[in-house]
């Protein structure tokens, strides 16, 4: 293997030419299957590229080495297993034979969506769990907020109880007052 320097384009050395259709195909096929797209237009979407990138590099037959490596980033993929098909499509996962379906995602469902992006369901997942954290946050802070209104209500109606008594007991003192050996001294105009 063999890279142009400053070019960013790996061009696999077979012979006289440059990559052997068959490989190129099978990597191709690959590379579309990772991005779960059909057309050069989708693949360019996914890749943030000009669609006519896709097409003339497919049509010289030679893979940016860029492409590998944010796709391989972007999905989770082994660069490995798109650029040479060996090895698990994931790292850390084991191919199925039969089928031919990544199973490093098994816990989450996504053995039947070969070619899922990854980062973007771990992320979703990671969003989920949050958000099942929070709503059970918000549920404890909900009941003691209203815990607290109620505590507010009792403590109102408390007040409310002790300031009647106070009035009570001021109008007693006015009606009776205490012996203090002092005389009384009366509000207003005296006669």
């Amino acid at each position: 293997m063999t890279s142009s320097p400053g070019s960013g384009i790996i061009k696999v050395v077979s012979g006289l030419g440059v990559e052997n259709n068959e490989k190129f195909r099978e990597r191709w096929v690959r590379i579309l299957a990772c991005a779960g797209v059909k057309t050069d237009s989708a693949l360019a979407r996914v890749l943030d590229i000009l669609p006519q990138s896709v097409t003339a590099a497919r049509k010289r037959g030679q893979i940016p080495s860029g492409w590998i490596e944010k796709l391989s980033e972007q999905y989770g993929v082994s660069a490995d297993w798109l650029f040479f098909g060996r090895g698990a499509m994931r790292p850390g996962s084991m191919p199925d034979a039969a089928t031919g379906t990544d199973t490093s995602a098994a816990d989450t469902g996504l053995q039947a969506l070969p070619f899922t992006n990854v980062r973007l369901v771990k992320e979703l997942n990671l969003e989920r769990e949050e958000r099942r954290q929070l709503t059970v946050e918000n549920r404890t802070l909900h009941r003691e907020k209203e815990a607290l209104y109620r505590e507010k209500e009792e403590l109102l109606r408390e007040n409310g109880k002790l300031r009647e008594k106070v009035a009570r007991l001021e109008e007693r003192r006015e009606r009776f007052p205490l012996s203090t050996g002092q005389p009384e001294e009366k509000s207003g105009t005296e006669a």
